[in-house]
């Protein structure tokens, strides 16, 4: 092997070390931001999930009181007390747990049971779906999840 031909060997060798060496270190700091968007993804639901659970729960005490109401009859004290659950939530919990889908949904219940329209039980179990939807929507979207029910009862009203 000739000088020239050592010197050239040598000098891809340094080429082929640096390049090896530069990858290494993006591959590192890729590495590291992922590994840091990542816990903070995870730490940000953690800071959320009290109210996360909390939204979860009242959602279901509300969709409870709800069918309650729309399946007892008018009248009976099953359903006074739904109804007066559902005021209780509504000016209370739900205020502070709902988002705007939700809400409108939940005013729509709310303009019905004070219109005495939802007396009828068909009235309040159209004003249902809608309403489940919304708040399995909210759920899903707090915690990042896909909770999407394709051929789910709910979604066939």
């Amino acid at each position: 092997m000739t000088e020239d031909q050592s010197r050239t060997v040598d000098a891809l060798c340094k080429i082929v070390a640096t390049i090896a060496l530069l990858v290494g270190g993006a591959w590192t700091v890729y590495t590291y931001f992922n590994a840091r968007a990542a816990e903070a993804a995870t730490t940000a639901i953690e800071a959320r999930k009290p109210f996360l659970d909390r939204r979860l729960q009242t959602y279901l005490d509300v969709i409870q009181t709800v069918s309650l109401m729309a399946t007892k009859s008018t009248g009976t004290d099953e359903r006074r007390t739904a109804t007066e659950r559902f005021w209780a939530l509504y000016h209370g919990p739900m205020v502070l747990v709902q988002n705007e889908k939700v809400q409108a949904e939940m005013e729509t219940i709310a303009k019905c049971v004070r219109s005495h329209e939802c007396d009828k039980e068909s009235k309040l179990w159209t004003l249902m779906p809608p309403f489940i939807t919304a708040c399995r929507d909210s759920i899903a979207k707090g915690w990042g999840v896909d909770l999407s029910m394709k051929n789910n009862a709910i979604d066939d009203y």
